[in-house]
This record gives C-alpha cells, sequence and structure tokens, in this order.
C-alpha cells in the first residue's frame, strides 16, 4: 500500500474516534419526555399576596371581604382556612367584576395533598398569552386598563418563579 493510503486511514480513524464522543453529545434525549415545566407548589402566603396585588382596583364587596378575610387568615398562621377561603374565591372565578388576570390565575390553582399549584400551561392559556394583541398584550387581558396589565403580569411571573 502506498504510504499517503496508509496516512489517510490512519487520519479518518483518527478523525473518527476523537470525534465520535461529541456525536453523543448532540443525541436525543428522551428520558424526560412530557411537560418539562414543573407546577410550582405554592403556599397562602404566596397565593394571597399575589391575589391581593390582582384584586387592587376591584370595586366588588364579596370579592374585597374574601381578599381581607385570606390575608387575617394567613397573617394568623390559619393555612388551613387560607386554603379553603382561596377555593371559595376560585369558585366565584365566574363573577364579572374579577379581573381576567385574577380568574386566570384562580382557574389554574389546584389544592392538592402537598398544597396549592398552579398549572403555568393554563394560566397562560386563560390568558390568551399565545395569541397576544399586536401591542404584546395577551388576549384576554385586551379588556383590562392598560396601567394594570404590566403590573398583573409582573404579579403572575414573581408567583411562577
Amino acid at each position: 500500500m502506498p504510504r499517503g493510503f496508509k496516512l489517510l486511514i490512519a487520519l479518518g480513524l483518527l478523525g473518527f474516534v476523537l470525534l465520535s464522543p461529541l456525536a453523543t453529545v448532540f443525541a436525543a434525549d428522551d428520558t424526560n419526555s412530557g411537560n418539562l415545566t414543573p407546577n410550582p407548589t405554592l403556599t397562602p402566603e404566596q397565593v394571597a399576596s399575589a391575589l391581593t396585588a390582582l384584586g387592587q382596583g376591584t370595586n366588588d364587596s364579596s370579592i374585597q371581604q374574601l381578599l381581607q378575610q385570606l390575608n387575617s387568615q394567613v397573617s394568623s398562621g390559619n393555612n388551613a382556612a387560607a386554603s379553603s377561603t382561596i377555593l371559595q374565591l376560585k369558585a366565584d372565578s365566574n363573577n364579572p367584576n374579577m379581573s381576567a388576570s385574577m380568574k386566570a390565575l384562580l382557574q389554574s390553582i389546584s389544592a392538592g395533598k402537598n398544597g396549592l399549584t398552579v398549572d403555568p400551561q393554563l394560566l397562560s392559556a386563560l390568558l390568551g398569552a399565545n395569541n397576544p394583541t399586536p401591542n404584546g398584550v395577551p388576549s384576554n387581558l385586551r379588556n383590562e386598563s392598560p396601567s394594570r396589565i404590566p403590573v398583573d403580569l409582573n404579579t403572575l411571573a414573581n408567583l411562577l418563579q
């Protein structure tokens, strides 16, 4: 065999040996298929704080009363009652005086054995984040006060961190 041919084969084998570990780095990893975003478990304090922020400006006395009750329960450490009040607010989420942001948060909350969780995908869908207006506002917030939208979205983003 000519010397150049042997050198070419040696370089090819050397290249294969050196580059083969890189091939595994780029391979697909299906070990964690499915929902990659975990549903955060929240304390009643976190939810109460977010709901209070989202409820500012609501003129409905029943909503304000439930929010005051919730904050009182949280400050006294009565988390079981606070969770119950949150679920009561959730049941009232069809109230037309409730902001779209508050409705979306309440409808995306579920109570489990480990506490309250928020489904981020459901929250996003309820806000209309996948179908924004030309200004970038989630479609289901388009009727909200323009000054409230960034405040509400910031509140929700902080809750999900």
